[in-house]
């Protein structure tokens, strides 16, 4: 058949190094297959066009990673920028041209880009190859854009939702009843010690990196995160649950989190996205369209899942993997839960200094200081607070690190200087902080710049 000629092509895996396999029976491998989220495709002929492009060199790469063995692609919505009929082309047909010889599933949730055009579900499924929609079990009765999958033996659910509205019900009866329905039909079937894979746009509010994100331009506009499907999804703690939507890169460890069941943000592959309110950086930050990325999910034969992050700029590897234990097991659900953020950052040499220059009343005060440790957590930011004399009041700020670059922490920016703006004829106590992904203090350094007899 077409499918076992196929097999027949593929080409050994390539080697990526800080591959990680404790855990993981890499021998045994019953599926692969890779995820992400927020491509949003322009359209056919713009000229500043480089999303195509960049969701071709992806596949092309994930290809020959795997040796043309993906059994499946999880895409978490925002496959386009609009919904229109001018980008569905182009995503539809990069998808034909790059994986129709292995004819696997394509297996996607819309977002709300997506929905920008009513008729994008109907529109996408009429170009994609046939087989795309081979392993669904129920393609969501009710029109729903829902979808019930089983690729090799494992449970595929892709649930989207109605609407985006803030402090609103995002996913409606008719879609929360079916969700129901198709976890437990894949609760039934599905051993104990196997994950149950679902995916949508919206990541639970208040759990990974970026799901209770705040941007004030869009406050009244859209939610960055849901707080409907929890409750339900940890009556099923197999449940691995795949979202997008925030942008918020996945170089953070928080961007999974185990709380009742597993959550993870699977990666942009376009733009990336921060918080507000840092003095060196917007929230659409330097360098926030060079660092596609997406990960690459394996199960093996006991019901472990490897996961690996890849930039698709550099074509290399973020992080290491993680490993999730098999869902029977004592270790289930505890190896990325919240304990994590307890791992501050700690200066390994504590050289803080201060070099004063200027004339008249004011002063700048050139901060030196070598990185934060970044190997457990990385550091997210640098907080300054400067305080004044005997004063109460502190000025603080907020300085961005490049973690969302480097591909792994030893790659960041291994030291710094910042200047802070001071008035003579007072002395200054300045302490330097920084910070994890997970917003959590790490240990500060404290340096006097003294500028009372100026």
């Amino acid at each position: 058949t077409k499918k076992e000629e196929t097999v027949k092509e593929r080409r050994p895996k390539l080697e990526v190094e800080r591959l990680v396999t404790e855990g993981f029976d890499e021998k045994n491998v019953i599926a692969t297959f890779a995820a992400f989220a927020d491509i949003h495709i322009f359209p056919d002929g713009d000229k500043s066009d480089y999303t195509t492009e960049r969701l071709e060199n992806a596949l092309d790469f994930l290809n020959e990673l795997t040796g043309y063995g993906m059994d499946a692609i999880v895409i978490a919505g925002d496959m386009t920028e609009l919904g229109a009929n001018k980008e569905i082309t182009p995503f539809t047909r990069t998808i034909n041209d790059k994986l129709s010889d292995q004819m696997i599933p394509i297996l996607f949730a819309t977002g709300n880009h997506d929905k920008f055009n009513t008729g994008f579900y109907k529109a996408t499924e009429r170009k994609l190859y046939d087989e795309a929609f081979d392993a669904d079990i129920d393609t969501g009765k009710l029109g729903l854009e829902c979808r019930h999958s089983v690729v090799n033996g494992l449970h595929f659910i892709q649930v989207s939702a109605n609407g985006y509205k803030p402090n609103a019900t995002h996913y409606n009866d008719q879609t929360m009843e079916w969700l129901k329905n198709s976890l437990e039909i894949a609760a039934k079937e599905t051993p104990a010690n196997m994950p149950i894979f679902l995916s949508t746009h919206l990541p639970v509010y208040g759990t990974v990196f970026g799901s209770d994100a705040f941007f004030e331009k869009y406050a009244d506009t859209w939610a960055w995160g849901s707080t409907d499907l929890q409750d339900l999804l940890k009556q099923y703690p197999q449940v691995v649950m795949m979202s997008g939507h925030t942008h918020y890169p996945q170089h953070a460890e928080n961007t999974i989190l185990q709380d009742g069941f597993t959550m993870i943000n699977v990666g942009t592959m376009n733009y990336i996205v921060v918080d507000t309110g840092f003095s060196n950086e917007s929230s659409i930050p330097t360098g926030a369209v060079d660092v596609p990325s997406g990960m690459l999910f394996e199960v093996d034969a006991n019901g472990a899942v490897r996961i690996r992050r890849f930039d698709y700029n550099k074509m290399a590897e973020i992080g290491s993997a993680w490993v999730l234990s098999p869902m029977d097991s004592e270790n289930a659900l505890k190896e990325f839960d919240a304990s994590r953020a307890e791992k501050v950052n700690t200066f390994p040499t504590k050289d803080l200094a201060a070099e004063v220059t200027g004339s008249g009343t004011t002063r700048k005060a050139k901060l030196t200081f070598t990185s934060a440790d970044s190997s457990e957590n990385r550091v997210y930011f640098y907080q300054v607070d400067v305080k004044a004399g005997n004063s109460t009041g502190v000025k603080s700020q907020k300085y961005l690190t490049d973690f969302y670059l480097a591909l792994q922490p030893e790659d960041m920016k291994a030291a710094w200087e910042i200047e802070v703006d001071l008035t003579i004829g007072t002395s200054y106590e300045i302490t330097v902080t920084p910070y994890s992904v997970w917003d959590a203090a790490g240990e500060s350094q404290t340096i006097t710049v003294d500028l009372s007899n100026e």
